[in-house]
């Protein structure tokens, strides 16, 4: 795999889920880290399929389904921004946390090519197409 594409959303901070508020606090916090991962997200290049590599900065770090939870508005937003759903086989989702220190708040969004996986979707595709029409000698 190679970084195609990459993406710093500086200032964002993402809360865990056992932040005890208001729902309506934490829509609305969802619906804006939507609004700037299709905002930011709309600025990198894609190329299907692809590993999407979501890693939230901050002082410490939190436990895994805090933060994969807590990056649910930015890969919504995303998603939105490549024009599929978030559930689309093509894009795989992966995460991570970087501390840079006291005070510092962000998260990075890198695209990563899976060169080797494109050769074997077209491989099944043609694959599956042949099994369709009745000229594959492989049988399932």
């Amino acid at each position: 795999m190679r970084i195609l594409d990459s993406i710093e959303i500086p200032e964002l901070r993402i809360w865990g889920l056992n932040s005890h508020e208001h729902w309506g606090l934490r829509q609305r916090r969802r619906k804006s880290h939507r609004l700037l991962g299709r905002t930011f997200g709309e600025r990198l290049t894609v190329q299907f399929p692809c590993v999407v590599r979501i890693t939230r900065i901050g002082p410490r770090r939190m436990d895994d389904d805090n933060c994969i939870g807590g990056c649910k508005g930015v890969r919504d937003g995303l998603a939105d921004a490549f024009g599929v759903d978030d559930g689309d086989p093509r894009i795989r989702w992966a995460y991570g946390q970087e501390s840079r220190g006291r005070g510092v708040y962000a998260v990075l969004v890198e695209v990563l090519v899976m060169e080797d996986m494109q050769k074997i979707v077209d491989a099944n595709e043609k694959l599956v197409k042949e099994l369709k029409d009745g000229k594959s000698s492989n049988r399932l």
